[in-house]
């Protein structure tokens, strides 16, 4: 070889291994990589992670990256340490992932980002709450998490399906409603579905969980200041937990302006994402997300809503429409009542009914009305007290005269 070819082959050589070199310094690994999206992307995290618990494919319909966002948004300040600026409230259908994205996969985050916070998360049975935080636990336990977050770890010690510990003193607590937690105090809260819905007309469980919501977890944050408190839940009841934390805050809001300690705003933020577009949704520029009316026309198409349909209108209305009164009244049609004095002086047939429904210690109450049937076969309701419904809401009746046409 002589001086040139030598001299030719020394430049390739050297060309070739600073190539290499540059390569092996930009190198980043697939941990490094998934690591670095979804520690900054919580919507990021449930698509990357949604396959360690769920072997079906995903629906990415527009409402579980809202959902996600929003979530983060409430985060974030959390992380550091900054007062909050409210709790979240969001009313969604039964079957749209709403379990998944906040009691399953929000915690698991959550851990990515603050190793020692502690997270309460409560749903309406201590067993309900267990099967989600088993979820939680089996995403934090996976193959694909363990190798993308090698700093997050369980304690051998404290892994129990009820509350697991990290090594970093971090906590996931699960409770079920009217559950003692004296003792421990969260730096996040998550209360999902805190309702059964089979006892929502039941007035001992309204009051048990609404006491709850606010007397007992209220009382459990490391800072009132900074523990933002996420509820979400379908609505099934006028004074349900969400309707009863959202009224609390305004008293709130309202309590604070009169004695010069805030402006009145109210302190949470309510996300209303009924399964059909209606005035209820909210924030009101979401509803040029829905699709031919529909929030989510994969998995609540107009077949599905039909099915739900058919099971009854209170139902209905609650649960899918999130507002928990159908638009003609319960088990009366409203559009056929008038009030008016009644003109005929002879009746076919007049009763008095009680419902003795008086539970000792809570349970609605007894009611008692009087019925007429005039010559024309209309029927009257004769009444001026006030009621309480076995639907559980109250009304005052200030006109001694219904008028109720049965067609």
């Amino acid at each position: 070889m002589n001086r040139r070819e030598f001299i030719k082959t020394a430049t390739v050589v050297t060309a070739i291994s600073k190539a290499e070199d540059l390569l092996a310094s930009t190198y980043i690994d697939e941990a490094e990589l998934i690591r670095s999206i979804t520690k900054e992307s919580f919507y990021e995290f449930v698509k990357e992670f949604w396959d360690t618990i769920i072997p079906e494919e995903p629906v990415w319909n527009w409402h579980i990256e809202y959902l996600c966002n929003e979530a983060q948004i409430v985060c974030e300040r959390m992380f550091k340490g900054e007062k909050k600026d409210y709790d979240l409230v969001v009313n969604i259908s039964p079957g749209s992932t709403k379990s998944t994205i906040l009691s399953v996969m929000l915690p698991a985050w959550i851990w990515t980002r603050k190793q020692s916070a502690t997270i309460i998360c409560g749903s309406y049975t201590k067993d309900l709450a267990m099967d989600l935080s088993l979820k939680s636990r089996d995403i934090i336990l996976s193959e694909k998490y363990m190798m993308v977050y090698p700093f997050v770890r369980i304690r051998q010690d404290q892994k129990a399906k009820s509350e697991f510990m990290n090594t970093k003193r971090g906590k996931r607590i699960s409770i079920g409603v009217g559950g003692s937690i004296i003792g421990k105090h969260a730096d996040i809260i998550i209360v999902d579905d805190p309702l059964d819905p089979q006892a929502a007309v039941s007035e001992t469980s309204l009051k048990t969980a609404n006491t709850w919501m606010t007397d007992t977890l209220s009382t459990r944050k490391k800072d009132k200041a900074i523990t933002p408190t996420i509820l979400i839940m379908q609505r099934l009841h006028q004074n349900d937990p969400s309707a009863n934390m959202i009224e609390k805050a305004k008293e709130h809001a309202k309590l604070q302006k009169k004695m010069g300690m805030g402006d009145g705003k109210v302190q949470i933020k309510h996300i209303c994402l009924p399964a059909e577009i209606t005035d209820k949704v909210k924030p009101k520029s979401l509803r040029a997300k829905y699709i031919n009316g529909l929030m989510d026309p994969i998995r609540l198409s107009r077949e599905v809503l039909l099915g739900y349909q058919a099971k009854g209108a209170y139902m209905y209305a609650g649960q899918f429409l999130q507002w928990p009164v159908p638009a003609g009244g319960l088990m009366f049609d409203t559009s056929k009542i008038t009030i008016q004095i009644p003109p005929v002086k002879h009746w076919k047939k007049r009763i008095r009914f009680w419902d003795n429904a008086a539970t000792q210690g809570g349970g609605c109450f007894t009611v008692g009305t009087l019925m007429g049937l005039d010559e024309h076969d209309i029927y009257w309701v004769f009444t001026s007290q006030t009621l309480h419904s076995t639907f559980s809401f109250s009304f005052s009746l200030s006109i001694s005269y219904y008028h109720l046409k049965i067609n």
